[in-house]
């Protein structure tokens, strides 16, 4: 058992030392600077961020899918290039009891209670195609009411 031990901490001892010692040399002379990085447009790289308003009045019914809808088209950007090879994301922006400005992705669950204990939840979620994206808000009652003005960001990156 002795020897052992003292097989593991001769090995445990020159393993450290091998970790904290380096192989240094001098140091050669310094090379030519390198050439400027391109910045993200002139690199390729791509981004496009914007809010988008959806105002109570503008939800429509679709019985068949028991929810709610808004088609929100004509967006130049998401070309059917993004739709297949980008990154794009959609938030839901809304103010906390502490007024702080959340941003929840999407698809997002909403839960609310009622003074009278009655508890039920709506869901958002969206979909995307080529220059359109069609938003969703479906209550778990299908007895809520319309949607409120909702808010939302878009974020697009190729």
């Amino acid at each position: 058992m002795k020897k052992l031990f003292t097989t593991l901490a001769a090995a445990a001892l020159i393993a450290g030392a091998a970790l904290t010692t380096a192989c240094e040399g001098p140091m050669g002379p310094v090379g030519p600077p390198g050439r400027d990085g391109q910045n993200g447009r002139d690199g390729k790289l791509q981004s496009v961020s914007f809010p988008i308003t959806i105002y109570a009045d503008d939800w429509r019914w679709d019985a068949g899918r028991g929810c709610y809808f808004f088609v929100f088209d004509d967006i130049e950007e998401l070309t059917p290039y993004v739709i297949e090879k980008g990154l794009y994301h959609m938030y839901y922006n809304w103010v906390d009891d502490y007024g702080e400005l959340v941003q929840e992705t999407l698809p997002a669950i909403v839960y609310h209670r009622e003074p009278n204990g009655y508890m039920w939840e709506y869901t958002m979620s969206c979909d995307y195609s080529p220059y359109t994206i069609v938003f969703y808000a479906q209550y778990s009652d299908f007895d809520a009411g319309e949607p409120e003005t909702l808010n939302f960001r878009f974020i697009a990156v190729w």
